[in-house]
């Protein structure tokens, strides 16, 4: 007979709205927290989009990143330091971040999410 599976893993992402740029490197670091409806195992696929003038021209500097992390019920936060190409550094300003699930079980419903950000240089 048939059979509907409904016992899903939903989970839930945050991204902070400030991220710290490390003055030394132009690296940042992206952060925020992660919620389960059960332990899991699987992997944030993340990205970091600023827009930067150089000369007449906008260019978009971004970075991706893959974190495999550990996500349970009670919640737990996450971070990962952003690489970039040689000669680029992200500037103080506005930004754009993303976070999704990859690398998941079938049974973990897919979620992601979206949004604006503001760095800051971190100074040391």
């Amino acid at each position: 007979g048939a059979f509907e599976f409904n016992d899903w893993t939903k989970v839930t992402i945050t991204i902070d709205p400030t991220v710290k740029v490390d003055a030394a490197t132009g690296q940042a670091l992206l952060s925020g927290t992660i919620k389960c409806t059960r332990n899991d195992y699987f992997s944030l696929a993340l990205e970091l989009h600023q827009d930067q003038k150089v000369g007449k021209q906008v260019v978009d500097i971004h970075s991706a990143d893959v974190l495999p992390l550990e996500c349970t019920p009670s919640g737990g936060s996450w971070s990962a330091h952003m690489p970039l190409t040689a000669g680029e550094a992200f500037q103080a300003g506005a930004a754009r971040a993303t976070a999704g699930t990859f690398q998941m079980g079938e049974w973990v419903t897919p979620a992601s999410v979206a949004s604006p950000v503001k760095m800051s240089i971190a100074r040391k």
